[in-house]
This record gives C-alpha cells, sequence and structure tokens, in this order.
C-alpha cells in the first residue's frame, strides 16, 4: 500500500509499504482520507517537538474510513462502518520497521475492539492507548466533514474541563485550526466575550464567522493592552493558550483574572521561548476525545457546527511533500484534506 513517510527529519515521501495484518479483535479499514495537524504533522516531519520521535514513521493522526474486513473476535464494529483514527501502526509498534508517526496518512489502517477485548478478560492498561480513539460517525457526515471530528472533540473536552459556560470571558491566544475549534466550543457553551489573538487577517475573519466577538492582528502591537481595552481591568475568566510559546502564555496570564483559569493546549516549542510558567491558575487537561464525540456529532448533525469551515482545501495522499511545506509556509488559511482515495 501507500502511505506518507517520514523517512528521516526534513524528508516525507510517498512510499510503498507492507499492509497492516488485523489481530482478531481488530478491522482491517479502507483509510478515506485524513487531515493536517498544523502543528504536530510539520514537526514531526522537522524534528522540533520536545519528546523523541523514531524515523522512518508513518505520518498522520487524523484519518477516516470503512470497515472492509473484521477479525474473528470484533463484535462492535461492522464491514461498511466510517471509524476515526485508523492507523497503518499503532504508536509504540513497528510495521515491518517504520515506526509509528501515529500512522493514518495510508491507504489502509486498522482498528481495535476494545470493549471485546475487556468483555474477554484483557486489563485496559494492557491496550494500546490509541486503540481507545476509533469511534464510529453517522455515514450521513462525509469522510472529509469526519475529519474534523477529532480536533473539534479534543477542544469540546478542554472547554469541558475548564468549566467555560454562558457569559465566561474567554481569551484563545493562536488563530490556527485548533484556535478556530476552541472558538467554536467555547461560542457552543455561551462565552462571551470571545477573544482570539492572531496574525493572519483571513483567520481572523473566519474567527468571526465561527463565533469570535473581538479579533486582534497582533502584528507590531501589544496585545495584552489591546485585551485590557477590550475586557478591563478585571481580566478574562479563561485563557486557552494554542501557541506552545511559553513567552506568549506568560505575557497572557497579566490578563486573567486571579480567579480565572488558564491551559496551556499548545505543544511547547523547542528550544523553549521562556521560562514554563508556574502559576497556580494553570490547569493541567487531560484530552477525553471518547467523551465529547457524541457531542460533537449531534452537534454537526443539527447544523450547529460546521465541519467545512475548519479545513480549506484538498491534496491527494502522493502530494504530501507539499502539503507539509504549505502548512508549514503559512499558506493554507485551514486544514488540509489529505484524499487517500482521489487517485483511484
Amino acid at each position: 500500500m501507500q502511505a506518507a513517510v517520514v523517512e528521516k527529519i526534513g524528508e516525507v515521501a510517498y512510499r510503498d509499504v507492507p499492509s497492516p495484518k488485523p489481530n482478531k479483535y481488530q478491522a482491517l479499514v479502507e483509510i478515506t482520507c485524513g487531515a493536517t495537524c498544523n502543528s504536530t504533522d510539520y514537526r514531526i516531519v522537522h524534528g522540533n517537538l520536545p519528546w523523541k520521535m523514531d524515523y522512518p514513521c508513518i505520518l498522520g493522526h487524523e484519518s477516516v474510513g470503512r470497515i472492509i474486513s473484521l477479525g474473528s473476535k470484533v463484535k462492535n464494529f461492522e464491514v461498511g462502518e466510517l471509524v476515526l483514527r485508523p492507523t497503518a501502526v499503532y504508536p509504540g509498534e513497528k510495521l515491518d520497521g517504520y515506526y509509528s508517526g501515529w500512522g493514518g496518512f495510508a491507504e489502509y489502517g486498522l482498528v481495535t475492539d476494545v470493549k471485546a477485548m475487556i468483555d474477554d478478560g484483557a486489563n485496559k492498561s494492557s491496550i494500546n492507548p490509541y486503540a481507545f480513539l476509533h469511534q464510529k460517525v453517522p455515514s450521513s457526515i462525509s469522510p472529509a466533514d469526519a475529519v474534523m471530528i477529532i480536533t473539534l472533540r479534543e477542544t469540546m473536552s478542554w472547554v469541558d474541563a475548564l468549566g467555560i459556560s454562558f457569559n465566561s470571558s474567554v481569551l484563545i491566544i493562536g488563530d490556527g485550526p485548533v484556535g478556530l475549534a476552541f472558538v467554536q466550543c467555547a461560542k457552543i457553551h455561551g462565552a462571551n466575550p470571545i477573544i482570539i489573538v492572531g496574525h493572519r487577517g483571513e483567520r481572523l475573519n473566519l474567527a468571526r464567522i465561527i463565533g469570535a466577538n473581538y479579533t486582534i492582528n497582533s502584528h507590531g502591537i501589544d496585545f495584552v493592552n489591546e485585551v485590557k481595552n477590550i475586557i478591563g481591568p478585571e481580566g478574562v475568566d479563561f485563557l486557552i493558550d494554542c501557541t506552545g510559546d511559553q513567552s506568549t502564555l506568560n505575557a497572557s496570564l497579566n490578563v486573567v483574572k486571579p480567579s480565572g483559569k488558564a491551559a496551556a493546549y499548545g505543544t511547547p516549542k523547542v528550544p523553549p521561548t521562556g521560562p514554563a510558567p508556574n502559576d497556580s491558575r494553570i490547569m493541567r487537561i487531560k484530552t477525553d476525545e471518547p467523551g465529547a464525540h457524541n457531542e460533537i456529532v449531534s452537534l454537526i448533525l443539527d447544523g450547529r457546527i460546521n465541519p467545512k469551515l475548519f479545513y480549506s482545501e484538498s491534496l491527494p495522499l502522493s502530494r504530501i511533500s507539499e502539503a507539509i511545506d504549505r502548512i508549514g509556509g503559512k499558506k493554507a488559511l485551514a486544514k488540509i484534506i489529505i484524499d487517500v482515495r482521489e487517485e483511484r
């Protein structure tokens, strides 16, 4: 099969690799498409994440596909179902010499029937944690729209954990796809005002469409003062930093209420841009994608979330190098759909 392979730091290519072989608790999935995680995928390719990655690895952690066959012990999936996060190689495992860069940008992948394993006596701790992220999507949602659920449910789980609610004031730092998703989820919770800080006019305009009350272009200005002019001296209830820039997070804490809460969603930059903040207002949040899955699906089906707002273009898997260059060069307005099946 074909897959996006990071062969070494700085080099990503469209390569032929072995197809994954499901065990008795796994289903084989024909992957339809994926979506770029505009920060993490780029940083995996260029080797500047704050944890060690092994190469060569198969890239992609936002993927969706249809089940085409079932292992003998699979009870909770059916052929034809659309499922999230199929992977050619699970994190911590290898596929004939290829490590996992989460493994979703490939023609085929696996999902694991975790419930069947547990029902048969498996201990949760013995199951690869990534296997708990395979949820079904209704067939009425297109694959490209479905893959947006991954980021939306992740950000919704953070909004839920922070306790953002009606009339909460929220400051979001970063206007990438994740920042836009946080605007959407905060809006769903009734937050007001929602302020987003970024540096691209087109994305800030999109943030307004999604639900931001105020947008601040940080180019050449002190955004902290701009936030104070909007919110007043008391500060905001909630801060969400999506940039991973420690110096920006430290500055942003100056406009958070003493009783407020903050969360650093963005993966820290390498090397660090400043000291790690030591502030009791910063919450340590564990993402709960499965817990927010049904909520996001219902919001899409009800028309309250338009997933098309979160991707802006599509490229075939064979042009993965171009896709990585586009997100690295800030040329993509939002996520890029990686179309695995376009060439067939």
